[in-house]
């Protein structure tokens, strides 16, 4: 229907079952977007699938899904426990956090998600990351951080999306300082230009 679904996932854990929750996942979530979607339902709907895959695993995902229609600049979007995105208006120092949802998915079978909405006009800059980014620690012990990274989409709000990828990319990198984080880092930046 010319919206652009945008997503971005963390399953707990790691190996070859963690994987596989998340392939079952990104079919899941391909098929309902394909068949038209609210964020909100879909990931009802991925939740109650999920519960009965992972059991009394242990195991959770994070999911953030939006709808994005380029014509208007609507947003609709719902947020199942994962780091709230960041989203820069032009004209607006402070960031908003994306965070209307629900819980993680894979926990409770008749956990309700609920539609977040906003709007993406031109000079709009949108960072979706995972956890494993913010809570990178530099040799000495301190946290990548989240105010941070907003500080770095703030400073580089002009930049295009790539460069500004490469620049929050880069600063993780000199955080680090050589080595690596200990958690898979995800990051997507997305900006509306016209």
């Amino acid at each position: 229907d010319g919206r652009v679904a945008i997503v971005i996932a963390d399953v707990s854990g790691h190996g070859v079952g963690s994987a596989m929750i998340m392939a079952g996942l990104r079919s899941t979530l391909h098929a309902e977007v394909q068949a038209g979607f609210s964020p909100a339902r879909v990931l009802e709907k991925a939740n109650r699938l999920l519960v009965n895959d992972l059991g009394d695993s242990g195991m959770f995902v994070s999911v953030f899904l939006a709808a994005y229609d380029p014509t208007t600049g609507d947003l609709s979007y719902c947020n199942a426990g994962h780091p709230p995105p960041v989203l820069l208006l032009l004209g607006k120092p402070e960031s908003h956090r994306l965070d209307v949802g629900g819980m993680l998915l894979g926990v409770v079978p008749e956990a309700t998600y609920e539609l977040g909405t906003s709007r993406l006009d031109c000079g709009a800059v949108l960072v979706l990351y995972t956890d494993g980014l913010t809570e990178a620690r530099s040799p000495g012990g301190e946290l990548f951080g989240e105010t941070l990274l907003v500080s770095l989409v703030r400073d580089g709000r002009e930049l295009g999306s790539g460069e500004l990828h490469a620049a929050i990319v880069g600063c993780l990198a000199d955080h680090l300082k050589g080595g690596e984080a200990e958690d898979d880092v995800t990051l997507i930046v997305t900006s509306r230009k016209l």
